[in-house]
C-alpha cells in the first residue's frame, strides 16, 4: 500500500519529551518535501527540540507545522528561527 503521510517516528523520533528529536524532524520534513506528502505527528507524543540552530523547511500540508514552529520558537533563540512554509 502506498504511503499517504509520514511520521516523525519513521525517522527516529521516540516522542518521549526527553530525547532530542530535531534530526528526526528535519529528516521527516525533507522526505515529505521530496515525496510531496503531509507529516502527521503522534497526538500522544512530546517532541523535544534541543538548542541547535538548524533550518527546517516545511513544504507539505502539515498540521504539525504550526506546533513544530511554536516548539522551535520556544526552545531556540530568535536569531535561529527561520520558517519557510508553502501550503
Amino acid at each position: 500500500m502506498e504511503k499517504t503521510y509520514l511520521t516523525y517516528e519513521e525517522f527516529g523520533a521516540v516522542g518521549d519529551g526527553v530525547h532530542d528529536h530535531l534530526e528526526a524532524i528535519i529528516a521527516t520534513h525533507n522526505a515529505a518535501n521530496e515525496r510531496k506528502l503531509p507529516v502527521k505527528a503522534n497526538d500522544s507524543a512530546t517532541y523535544y527540540i534541543g538548542g541547535k540552530c538548524k533550518p527546517i523547511i516545511i513544504k507539505s500540508d502539515s498540521t504539525s507545522a504550526i506546533i513544530l514552529f511554536a516548539l522551535f520558537s520556544i526552545t531556540n533563540p530568535p536569531e535561529c528561527i527561520s520558517c519557510l512554509a508553502s501550503f
